[in-house]
């Protein structure tokens, strides 16, 4: 099974456990060395890859140096960048994605966006109403224009794509995002599973209707 370590980055000072927490991110960058070497050695050893997520504290969203936290030579050595749309939704944040997207782009490295969109974080809901999954805004839908044609791969659930391409009809949404990238859609669908539509250069290839798995829910944000 894949295992995640998090590499917590916010402003209170934490101890490190089994390194794989960093207190603060310029102060404490050189945590990636250990994780990096203890991935390694794990791998050595005969077990699978571990992946290593970075959170973003509050603090990092407003901050006005975060662009020069974005690592060319790491991206360029990445197979893919995953960019989620939450991040779209702060200018600071946009601005590390977009310096991010032309890093990946550059090298040939795969761009993968998750829309993720919450209309409480784009200030379209009240704070606390994380419920509401989906607000028309033609703000929104701008500002994700920008990034979909330099995708490879954009996933997002019907509402998703909608505030993607700008109309509430999911196919007329679909087809609108697809006219602007040549990547692959893949388009969730809840307990129906979901439709992955061909990256534009494989239009000979039809859609792949994925069929949901039950599951029992632990939790739900």
């Amino acid at each position: 099974a894949a295992v995640t370590i998090v590499l917590s980055i916010g402003d209170i000072e934490l101890p490190p456990v089994n390194s794989a927490v960093i207190p603060r991110w310029r102060r404490g960058c050189k945590r990636f060395d250990p994780v990096c070497a203890q991935n390694m050695a794990w791998q050595r050893s005969g077990l699978l890859p571990v992946s290593v997520a970075v959170n973003l504290s509050p603090r990092q969203f407003v901050d006005e140096n975060l662009l020069n936290d974005i690592d060319e030579a790491l991206i360029a050595s990445a197979r893919a960048l995953l960019i989620s749309g939450t991040h779209l939704s702060q200018e600071s944040t946009r601005a590390a994605c977009r310096k991010a997207i032309a890093s990946a782009v550059a090298v040939g490295t795969q761009v993968i966006l998750d829309i993720d969109f919450r209309p409480v974080l784009w200030g379209l809901r009240p704070l606390g109403d994380g419920a509401t999954r989906y607000v028309e805004s033609t703000m929104v839908t701008t500002i994700l224009h920008e990034f979909l044609p330099s995708c490879d791969l954009i996933v997002g659930t019907e509402e998703e794509f909608a505030i993607a391409g700008g109309s509430a009809r999911p196919e007329d949404a679909v087809e609108a995002v697809r006219r602007m990238t040549r990547g692959v859609l893949v388009v969730k669908r809840g307990a129906d599973g979901c439709t992955i539509l061909p990256g534009s250069d494989q239009s000979a290839a039809p859609a792949l209707t994925v069929p949901g798995v039950p599951i029992e829910v632990f939790n739900v944000l």
